[in-house]
C-alpha cells in the first residue's frame, strides 16, 4: 500500500507526461498557466499622457497661482498629440490623452475657471513637473517580461496580456473531464424523497463543483449514474474514456458489486495506484487507459462515501488537474494538529 506522498508523486508524474501546449485566445485563457514568460511588445504607456481631466502646462509657467494662460485648444483621448505647447499657454486635456511636446504637468480641471469665451483659463493651483502625468514606459518597457511562466491567468493577468500584445497567449491545454458516479442506490437529486434503500445522488454534483472550482478553463461532462452491472458501466465508460480525464465515484472497493476496477482493466487500464494509506479514502484507484479517440485517458476511481470522494479529490485529483494546466505548486497545504482527547481513527 502506498503512502499519500508516494501516490501523489505518481499522480503528478503522470500529469507532467500529459501536459500539452496551445496558443489560447485570451477569451479562453482564464484559469490556465503560461508556458513561457509573456513580454511587452511596446512601451506601456506608449506615450506620455494625462492621468486627469484638466490642463496641460509647462510647470515653469504655473510656478505660482493663480495664473491665467491662453487656451490653444483641446486634446482628447485617442487623438494624436497636437503642436507643441507655447510659453504662457495651455491645452485643455482629457484623461488618457497624449501630452503635447513641452508640457510636463497637468492642472486638474477642478482647480481652474475658464473664461466664458474659452480663450483663456485661470489656474488656481501650482504645477509640479510630472504631476498627473503617466510617463512613457512606466508600466512596462518593450521586451520586458510582464507575466511569468507558470502563472495561472486571472482577470488581472489577462488584462496585462491584452495590453502588451499577448493575444493569443502561450498556455497549457485544459483537459476535458468526465464525472461518473456509480451505484444502484442512487436516484436523481431533483426528484421526490427516495424510496426505502435509495439515496439522492450527490457525489456527481460535488465532484463537478470541485472541478469547476479548480479552474474555469476545465470543461466537465456528467452524463449520469452508472448502475452496478457491467452493461450499464460499459455504456458509461464508452463516454468517459473518450475524455482526457475520467473521475468515477464508487465501485472501487472489495464488495461483490464493486465492478469499476475490473471493468476498467478489461478496457486496458494500467493501474498505478490501487490503495493509499489514508483514512478516509484508502481504496483509491488511479491509472491510465486508452482513449477511444486516441491517446490516453487518466482515470481516477474514488470511494463512494461522500467524505472520501471529497478528500481524495482534494488530495489527488485537484493537484493532477492543476499540474496538467501548468501550475507547479499544486500539493495541498498541510498543518499539524494535536487531538485534545482520545479518538479511534
Amino acid at each position: 500500500m502506498l503512502s499519500k506522498a508516494e501516490a501523489l508523486a505518481i499522480v503528478l508524474a503522470e500529469a507532467a507526461k500529459e501536459r500539452a501546449f496551445e496558443e489560447a485566445p485570451l477569451c479562453a485563457a482564464l484559469g490556465r498557466a503560461l508556458t513561457r514568460d509573456a513580454v511587452a511588445d511596446a512601451d506601456i504607456p506608449p506615450f506620455e499622457k494625462s492621468s486627469m481631466d484638466g490642463w496641460a502646462v509647462r510647470a515653469a509657467d504655473v510656478a505660482r497661482a493663480p495664473r491665467t494662460l491662453r487656451v490653444l485648444g483641446a486634446i482628447h483621448a485617442g487623438s494624436p498629440a497636437p503642436r507643441p505647447i507655447e510659453p504662457g499657454a495651455t491645452w485643455k486635456i482629457m484623461t488618457g490623452a497624449p501630452l503635447p511636446e513641452g508640457a510636463d504637468a497637468v492642472i486638474p480641471v477642478e482647480d481652474s475657471t475658464a473664461a466664458p469665451d474659452g480663450a483663456s483659463v485661470e489656474l488656481r493651483a501650482t504645477a509640479v513637473p510630472g504631476r498627473h502625468v503617466c510617463r512613457r514606459g512606466e508600466d512596462a518597457r518593450a521586451g520586458e517580461a510582464v507575466v511569468r511562466a507558470g502563472t495561472m491567468l486571472d482577470a488581472a493577468a489577462l488584462a496585462v496580456l491584452a495590453a502588451t500584445g499577448n493575444d493569443p497567449a502561450p498556455t497549457f491545454a485544459a483537459p476535458r473531464v468526465c464525472v461518473i458516479p456509480t451505484g444502484d442506490e442512487l436516484v436523481r437529486a431533483d426528484g421526490p424523497p427516495p424510496p426505502p434503500g435509495k439515496i439522492r445522488e450527490s457525489n456527481g454534483v460535488l465532484l463537478e463543483a470541485q472541478i469547476r472550482a479548480t479552474s474555469p478553463a476545465l470543461t466537465v461532462l456528467r452524463p449520469g449514474v452508472a448502475r452496478d452491472d457491467r452493461a450499464s458501466l460499459d455504456r458509461f465508460l464508452d463516454v468517459g474514456l473518450d475524455h482526457d480525464v475520467l473521475v468515477l465515484s464508487g465501485g472501487v472497493s472489495m464488495g461483490d458489486l464493486d465492478l469499476v476496477g475490473v471493468a476498467l482493466k478489461d478496457r486496458g487500464l494500467v493501474p498505478l495506484v490501487e490503495k493509499v494509506s489514508i483514512k478516509p479514502g484508502k481504496p483509491l484507484l488511479f491509472g491510465h487507459a486508452p482513449r477511444r479517440s486516441g491517446g490516453r485517458c487518466a482515470v481516477f476511481g474514488l470511494p463512494g462515501n461522500p467524505v472520501s470522494s471529497f478528500c481524495t479529490f482534494e488530495l489527488f485529483v485537484r493537484p493532477y488537474l492543476l499540474a496538467r494546466l501548468g501550475v507547479d505548486d499544486v500539493a495541498p497545504d498541510e498543518v499539524a494538529a494535536l487531538l485534545d482527547h482520545d479518538r479511534e481513527l
